[in-house]
């Protein structure tokens, strides 16, 4: 191990849906407590879910707490059904960034303008395309990758990114990595395969890499594997070494998330 605390202490010990996620499918050792704990959480989140499906009325709070159940174990709950059907009634709406997206609320735009790992988003365009994307990869955790609004969507995204290897900027590409890593079918896809190399070309000798955030990059490259990928993962270890919190976590906001991310690069490259 090359980390002063070895980060699988935290994650062992983290009382939420991501701590319940890591221990399930990456640390393989699943507490004694686990299920009493899934099921406290789950009834914490359904009893925050509105009589509409949603979260708050957002987009982004949706997304979110049905990726929560999911990493809890409970892909087919009737509130993951429920928040799925919202997302998807998004679809089209007046506030979507194009024809096909899922649609944010002013919800969205007043209080949950960041990504999944705490960065700030800097416009509402960025937002809705982005927000859009999040919500396509809690629909496509959830089970949903052949429902026919989703395959719009995606038909959407080839057309927007035609044979580019970004669309609009590297933050927003981002998004659409991390929704297509969640899906074995979609790793291969050419758009992945376009916006990895993209992004391995912006990857500085420091680990860091040019006009994407840290941990935003991290998140896309959590889902992926292959050479490319993995070159990328291996120059990143002196600055997570560097950057380690005390108790094996990492990041001052979202930490949760930002150790998820790292734990899984961890994983790949055989380092957890």
């Amino acid at each position: 191990m090359r980390f002063r605390t070895d980060p699988r202490g935290f994650l062992a010990a983290r009382e939420t849906p991501l701590g319940v996620y890591a221990r399930r499918e990456l640390l393989h050792e699943v507490a004694k407590g686990d299920k009493a704990l899934a099921e406290r959480l789950r009834k914490e989140i359904i009893a925050k879910q509105l009589s509409d499906g949603s979260w708050n009325h957002s987009l982004s709070a949706t997304a979110r707490e049905v990726d929560a159940l999911v990493d809890l174990g409970f892909v087919n709950d009737r509130a993951v059904e429920k928040g799925a059907l919202w997302i998807l009634a998004r679809q089209g709406n007046p506030q979507a960034y194009r024809e096909d997206f899922f649609a944010p609320t002013e919800k969205d735009h007043a209080s949950h303008n960041r990504v999944y790992t705490g960065e700030p988003i800097v416009s509402r365009a960025s937002a809705s395309f982005m927000h859009s994307n999040h919500a396509l990869r809690s629909l496509l955790r959830a089970g949903y990758a052949s429902d026919s609004q989703v395959r719009k969507k995606i038909k959407r995204l080839e057309a927007l990114f035609g044979e580019g290897h970004i669309y609009c900027c590297g933050r927003c590409t981002q998004s659409v990595l991390q929704a297509f890593g969640v899906h074995p079918q979609l790793r291969d896809h050419d758009i992945a395969l376009r916006g990895l190399h993209w992004l391995a070309k912006q990857q500085k000798m420091t680990g860091d890499w040019r006009s994407v955030p840290f941990y935003h990059a991290l998140h896309s490259l959590s889902y992926y594997d292959g050479r490319e990928v993995e070159r990328q993962m291996v120059r990143l270890l002196p600055k997570l070494e560097r950057t380690q919190n005390k108790d094996g976590s990492w990041g001052k906001v979202h930490v949760d998330e930002r150790t998820i991310v790292v734990a899984r690069i961890l994983t790949t490259i055989g380092e957890l």
